[in-house]
């Protein structure tokens, strides 16, 4: 295989044909002299041609140097064009961005002000249950992602974006809805038909893990795939749903009743596979949403 040229080799070589003199482009490269002649002859040797015809401390190129010289020119721009798009990258300048997310609730107040500040970076946000997000991110399809857990899933960079817990949601009329402050027990929810997220829903998961602990088998009426889509039935009267308490703060019709079992409690985590967080795009990500010491948080439910 024959010998490749460097891209010193390259540069000095570019730089004497373009000054036509070793010491301008001693001066042009910050090189000393001695070694911007050893690389031009290197790629001479590598020739084994002559390219530059020499004139006391003059120089200029050969028919054949004019040809090379044209060529080395295109690889040198494309050499910086790849400088540049990595230095963009590190820089934010420019870049995409792949997150998921479950609440838009959660999400938005991190996704609004990291596109005001970085608008160089394409977001490309999609909703999903958590299991599903899961998915995207064990497949390299998603970059970070947004989920409810019970506590935050091992083999990934988590923290924790905020501790809320699982409610009852329930029209402002219904009748739990009396129970708003002083929560209900699992006795008064056997009793009514459920509206459930997906089977990849971190919420449902959590509350159905809590029901079968007590030895509940709830009675579902609707699965549906999607918080609004839920939210909508559930204010159609077809029945009662779950869903975390911050999610309906912004909901006046519809109200959110605690269940009396500690094990209701969820946790809302930022997570990325392991190592990316020192990705540039996503590790001004996490600290948009959590703050500049994130990464000395040992612990990640914390």
């Amino acid at each position: 295989m024959a010998e490749r040229l460097t891209l010193s080799q390259m540069r000095a070589f570019e730089a004497v044909a373009r000054t036509g003199s070793v010491i301008e482009a001693a001066r042009y490269l910050q090189m000393s002299q001695p070694s911007v002649s050893t690389q031009v002859r290197a790629v001479e040797t590598q020739a084994r041609s002559q390219l530059f015809l020499r004139e006391g401390k003059s120089f200029s190129l050969t028919p054949l140097g004019s040809e090379v010289f044209q060529k080395v020119r295109v690889a040198l721009s494309l050499v910086e064009d790849v400088a540049q798009l990595l230095s963009d990258q590190s820089t934010l300048e420019r870049g995409i961005l792949r997150v998921g997310y479950t609440a838009h609730q959660f999400s938005m107040p991190i996704l609004s002000p990291f596109a005001a500040r970085y608008p160089g970076i394409k977001l490309e946000a999609r909703c999903m249950a958590s299991g599903d997000l899961m998915e995207r991110i064990d497949n390299n399809l998603m970059d970070v992602a947004m989920i409810t857990a019970s506590q935050a899933p091992e083999g990934y960079f988590a923290r924790r974006l905020l501790q809320d817990r699982v409610v009852l949601m329930v029209p402002s009329g219904h009748e739990l809805a009396a129970y708003r402050d002083s929560g209900v027990g699992w006795d008064l929810v056997k009793g009514h038909s459920i509206v459930r997220r997906e089977i990849s829903s971190g919420t449902r998961i959590i509350f159905e893990e809590a029901a079968m602990a007590q030895g509940l088998r709830l009675r579902s009426m609707l699965e549906v795939g999607s918080w609004s889509s839920m939210a909508e039935a559930v204010g159609a009267g077809i029945g009662i749903g779950i869903a975390l308490e911050g999610e309906l703060d912004e909901r006046d019709d519809l109200i959110g009743v605690p269940v009396n079992d500690p094990a209701l409690a969820a946790g809302h985590y930022l997570l990325t596979p392991l190592k990316m967080e020192s990705v540039a795009a996503i590790d001004a990500f996490f600290e948009l949403a959590l703050g500049p010491g994130y990464k000395d948080k040992s612990d990640p439910s914390s």
